[in-house]
């Protein structure tokens, strides 16, 4: 298993514990698209879902690690590129399938329903 499946199976065990996580990063990242953004920072959403967390006294940490794979997520359903990625030419890792924690995603939370 490659460190980026790991990470992947990670963040589904995570989603899978805590959807309302997705449900914040798709709030505060739409949030950010009416306001005019082009482009943003998947880790500025995910500080602002944390400081939302850790405010209602969440009882979980969400992993920096994971970050990635909900940007992937959200550019899939709502806005190709409005998070951009990138990958060092150090990277050998591929992924054929670039649908971030699937089959998970499907799952309650996973889709646009009550994103309006």
């Amino acid at each position: 298993m490659t460190r980026t499946e790991e990470m992947r199976l990670s963040c589904q065990r995570f989603h899978a514990a805590h959807p309302e996580v997705w449900e914040l990063f798709v709030k505060f990242s739409r949030q950010k698209i009416r306001e005019g953004f082009e482009h943003y920072g998947a880790k500025a959403v995910m500080e602002r879902v944390r400081w939302e967390t850790e405010a209602g006294g969440g009882e979980y940490r969400i992993n920096n690690n994971h970050c990635r794979f909900y940007a992937e997520r959200f550019n899939k359903i709502w806005r190709e590129g409005f998070f951009r990625s990138r990958r060092g030419p150090a990277s050998t890792e591929t992924d054929a399938d670039p649908s971030p924690l699937s089959p998970l995603w499907g799952k309650a939370g996973g889709g646009r329903e009550g994103q309006g």
